[in-house]
C-alpha cells in the first residue's frame, strides 16, 4: 500500500510504499516510469527539492534521491527511529524530518 505521496514543480508523482521503493509516475498520462530501490523498509515520507533532488524517509534513515545521476542515492541521516514527515524550505536550501516527536 502507499504510504506517503509529492508531487514535483513538473507534475511528476512520486508514491513510497510499503514495499520498500518509490515510483516515480508520469503527471500527463498516469505511466509508471522508473521504480527506485534502495529503503531497507516501508517509505514512510517523501519530499521534492526544487533542483532536482527527492528526500524520503523509512523506519530508520533518510535518504536524497539525484534525478541528474539517474535516481541513485545516498543514505543522509540514520538512526534508530521512524522517519514520519520531512519539510523542505521554501529555498529548497534546508530540510527537517520528524522522528517520533523529535524535529531535525
Amino acid at each position: 500500500s502507499v504510504e506517503a505521496l509529492a508531487v514535483g514543480k513538473d507534475g511528476t508523482l512520486f508514491s513510497g510504499s510499503c514495499d520498500k521503493t518509490i515510483k516515480v509516475w508520469s503527471g500527463t498520462d498516469g505511466s509508471v516510469l522508473q521504480t527506485l530501490h534502495g529503503h531497507s523498509d516501508r517509505v514512510l515520507s517523501l519530499a521534492v527539492v526544487p533542483d532536482g533532488l527527492l528526500l524520503s524517509g523509512c523506519d530508520s534513515e533518510m535518504r536524497v534521491w539525484c534525478r541528474e545521476q539517474g535516481w541513485k542515492s545516498k543514505v543522509v541521516a540514520h538512526g534508530g527511529s521512524n522517519v514520519l514527515a520531512i519539510a523542505v524550505g521554501k529555498d529548497g536550501q534546508m530540510y527537517s524530518s520528524s522522528r517520533n516527536d523529535v524535529l531535525f
